[in-house]
């Protein structure tokens, strides 16, 4: 039944009934339910919790008593947090500076620790019809957004979602918009021995990317500092790119189950289409890396107008049984999978290197 061996989890979701039933969940914490022992200490700022919050309610009952139910749930979580060991630049924005000067309260300058924010938005909804006693339907979908470091950013440590140093201007924006996925599904106990399943899945429909954070990310380069107060800092502008994934699935079985004997035969279409990140950048298309305030490399980026696709589709079919005699339990299966992988035309440009795509 399944492509790979090991442990497998059914989770079977709730669906409704014929009352009427809810429930509401509400959580929340802020900057003065936080302590800190580091003040006077000497030590650079730490993560800290400035707002965190979740909602969730959820609710179902009956659109037509022992014949149609629905479910729905809604969760939103909002976060602000403190970003270790990175403040704000200064020189944001400033096409005439090309040096991080931090906002952290030395030699006459502002204090301003750099935060990151981001937020969860999500709506969940089922509608199960028994459309005779033994035949029943299931509708779902689920569409969630998401944006990380939707207004601020930054990393002092390098181990966060970039895995490497940035200022709040060079820390990327991260959203969804949305993911999707939607299911139907069909059940039917024709006796006591013998069920019937079949369900189609869209989804998930994955539209993750970065977007553009600043207005002047396409006119400022973007610099890494390999020294200076803080070694292998990126900062002055950020790059962006987008990504987009289909899957897309179809499967159906028959089950028949005795006291001493099972049976179950079935089959599975899987589609995947991925379309790979088109990156985007100022219109310089260039990267500075400097040394102690002075470049020393530059990096053309000519992959820009980009487009890469691939397509995967799986076929599979299953048998497999079991019989029980006594204390002795004989099982088998046979299974037959087919991959096929495509990739269209790719090509990069056309852009300010590769003028001719």
């Amino acid at each position: 039944e399944a492509t790979t061996g090991g442990p497998q989890m059914n989770i079977v979701t709730k669906q409704g009934g014929n009352t009427f039933a809810g429930g509401f969940f509400l959580s929340g914490t802020g900057d003065a339910l936080q302590g800190s022992n580091i003040e006077g200490s000497g030590l650079t700022p730490t993560n800290s919790i400035k707002k965190l919050w979740e909602i969730n309610p959820s609710f179902g009952g009956p659109i037509v008593r022992d014949k149609l139910w629905f479910f729905g749930t809604f969760r939103y979580l909002s976060s602000r947090q403190n970003v270790s060991s990175m403040w704000t630049n200064l020189n944001a924005g400033d096409p005439t500076k090309w040096t991080y000067l931090p906002a952290d309260g030395k030699d006459g300058r502002p204090l301003d620790q750099a935060v990151t924010d981001g937020y969860w938005r999500q709506t969940n909804a089922r509608v199960t019809w028994q459309a005779t006693p033994r035949n029943k339907f299931s509708f779902w979908n689920s569409v969630q957004y998401s944006c990380i470091a939707c207004d601020g950013g930054g990393d002092g440590t390098g181990l966060g979602f970039g895995a490497s140093v940035r200022s709040p201007e060079a820390y990327t924006t991260n959203e969804n918009h949305p993911s999707m996925m939607t299911q139907a599904s069909w059940q039917s106990p024709v006796n006591n021995k013998l069920l019937l399943e079949a369900s189609a899945q869209l989804g998930a429909y994955f539209w993750w990317a970065s977007r553009q954070k600043n207005a002047y990310d396409t006119t400022l380069i973007p610099v890494l500092e390999t020294a200076g107060p803080v070694p292998n800092i990126n900062y002055r502008a950020e790059n962006w790119s987008g990504h987009k994934g289909y899957t897309n699935i179809m499967q159906g079985s028959a089950s028949y189950v005795t006291g001493s004997h099972s049976a179950k035969l079935g089959f599975r279409m899987h589609q995947n289409i991925a379309m790979y990140p088109v990156n985007f950048y100022n219109n310089t298309q260039l990267n500075y890396i400097f040394t102690g305030g002075q470049p020393t490399a530059v990096t053309v980026n000519g992959d820009a107008n980009s487009a890469q696709e691939q397509h995967q589709f799986m076929t599979a079919f299953y048998a497999q049984d079991r019989w029980t005699l006594g204390r002795l339990s004989l099982q088998g299966g046979l299974r037959f999978e087919h991959l096929s992988d495509y990739f269209p035309e790719q090509h990069i440009g056309p852009n300010l290197f590769v003028p001719n795509a």
